[in-house]
């Protein structure tokens, strides 16, 4: 027979084993597109695309690659993130992780490689409601967005028009950043957060460049 600490041992070895092998991924959850929420500005609803690892507006759609034959790749269908910006939604093994730089750009990490910069903040993005008003006329109206904090004072998201030169003549017009303690950009607009508008697509594309 069994001695009660080998069964205890076994038992314990097959939950973890099971915990393990059901551990969810960025996949495991709905896709969303982002765009900025900020009522009253010539920025609001403008969407953010995947490019040179960060997010911009002016975009016309998201900078994306593919290794395979062009009949094996996936559809780009845009710009897609898990929810709470926990990672991009790629069928890259691996995945694309997204974090947020000491300096405050929202960055993802390139294909194969989870090397994420020293510093680098991940998992600070969360939901809160927004009052608003769409016209003077009408009743302040509410809506989630998505917004980050370093959990240490400093959050709040805005748009930066400091475009870096491997990005010139693409059309980019913002850049998005997080008020991390090491942001010190002074010419960049303020946002009231993120929309999420969910997909019906689970992939946005093979990877994103």
């Amino acid at each position: 027979m069994y001695s009660p600490s080998l069964l205890a041992t076994l038992f314990l070895t097959a939950i973890t084993t099971s915990t393990a092998a059901a551990a969810p991924t960025d996949n495991d959850f709905p896709s969303y597109s982002i765009s900025v929420f900020a009522p009253g500005t010539t920025v609001h609803g403008a969407q953010l695309n995947a490019g040179d690892a960060g997010f911009y507006t002016g975009l016309t759609g998201p900078m994306t690659s593919c290794p395979m034959e062009p009949e094996e790749c996936p559809p780009v269908e845009g710009t897609l993130v898990s929810p709470l910006m926990g990672g991009m939604k790629v069928v890259v093994p691996g995945g694309q992780s997204i974090f947020v730089q000491v300096d405050g750009q929202v960055k993802y990490s390139i294909p194969h490689s989870a090397y994420i910069p020293p510093g680098a903040l991940v998992g600070r993005f969360y939901t809160k409601k927004v009052q608003y008003q769409s016209s003077k006329c009408k009743a302040p109206r509410e809506s989630d967005v998505l917004d980050f904090s370093d959990g240490a004072g400093h959050g709040g998201l805005t748009l930066c028009p400091d475009i870096p030169d491997e990005m010139a003549g693409t059309g980019a017009s913002f850049v998005l950043y997080a008020k991390t303690a090491g942001f010190n950009l002074t010419d960049c607009s303020d946002i009231k957060g993120l929309t999420m508008t969910k997909s019906d697509a689970n992939f946005g594309c093979f990877q994103y460049s």
